[in-house]
């Protein structure tokens, strides 16, 4: 018997030449609304309107923020003192609030943390730069007419204490962003 040879193997086809695959399109990310270097307000906030809220970087403090710095505002949350400005208008920002409560925490507070004001007409960020223990009559340690916007957040001091002491304790916070505020005109 005579054998044939086995064919021999047919190669396998060749690839069909294909498109290479579809490059995803990336999805576009949403573009933040930028920050307003200004806003315009119509009205002054009267005395127990609320301001906005107040957290610092590193510590427990997350509060409203009231107009005002009486004990009507200081059961609710903190309050900007009477005499200092609001977030935006280019000076001091003197906020107080009980050690007992709201500010429990502002002893935990380190340089070089974030002060954030989150108000309805933009938001603000401050630098701790320092804290201080003064005499509640020492009206050397602030300057309600400081020509730079700048922060002051007080309590009474020691800690703990829960009725009212003769000494504060302030951090000091250098101004970072956030629009200025223009007045409405009339």
């Amino acid at each position: 018997t005579v054998t044939s040879p086995a064919p021999a193997p047919t190669p396998p086809p060749a690839p069909s030449p294909t498109a290479p695959p579809p490059t995803p399109t990336p999805t576009p990310e949403p573009t933040p609304e930028p920050t307003p270097s200004t806003v315009t307000l119509d009205a002054y906030p009267h005395n127990d309107d609320y301001v906005g809220r107040l957290t610092i970087e590193g510590t427990a403090v997350d509060c409203e923020v009231y107009y005002g710095d009486s004990e009507t505002q200081f059961s609710k949350g903190a309050g900007v003192s009477l005499g200092s400005c609001i977030p935006g208008e280019g000076s001091t920002v003197m906020i107080g609030a009980h050690t007992g409560t709201y500010f429990r925490d502002l002893e935990s507070v380190v340089e070089g943390a974030d002060i954030t004001i989150t108000t309805d007409y933009g938001e603000y960020h401050y630098t701790v730069a320092r804290c201080a223990v003064v005499e509640e009559t020492d009206t050397t340690a602030y300057d309600l007419d400081a020509e730079e916007e700048n922060i002051i957040l007080f309590t009474c001091y020691p800690f703990g204490i829960l009725t009212r002491t003769t000494q504060r304790y302030l951090v000091y916070g250098d101004f970072v962003s956030g629009p200025s505020v223009v007045w409405q005109q009339p």
